[in-house]
């Protein structure tokens, strides 16, 4: 089970771990030191240019989920929204990936 808890900007993954199932240490979060509770994810904005169908689409949401840290991704022509772990995903890299896949990218708002 994982639970989702959201404010306005930031969303904070919470999963249960396995290995430690007692009441107080069921949570588990990914790329936080141990005695850390939440990853803090930022929602990210970008503006893409050069799509122009749903095949673009694919290609650039495919290659946005490929970049480490992204965890969710809405890609449409023109934009794409994400939520990334900023300790992962940079903008730097998300813009990478864009051009990679033959498209250009900017951080939008």
């Amino acid at each position: 089970m994982k639970r989702d808890l959201r404010t306005s900007s930031q969303t904070a993954w919470l999963k249960p771990d396995p290995l430690h199932p007692s009441s107080r240490s069921w949570l588990h979060c990914q790329g936080i030191p141990p005695r850390g509770i939440l990853s803090v994810m930022k929602k990210i904005e970008l503006q893409i240019d050069g799509m122009s169908c749903d095949h673009c689409v694919a290609s650039v949401k495919r290659a946005l989920a490929a970049v480490p840290g992204v965890s969710n991704t809405d890609v449409r022509i023109g934009a794409a929204t994400l939520t990334v772990d900023p300790e992962q995903a940079t903008i730097g890299a998300l813009i990478d990936a864009v051009q990679d896949a033959g498209y250009e990218a900017r951080e939008g708002s």
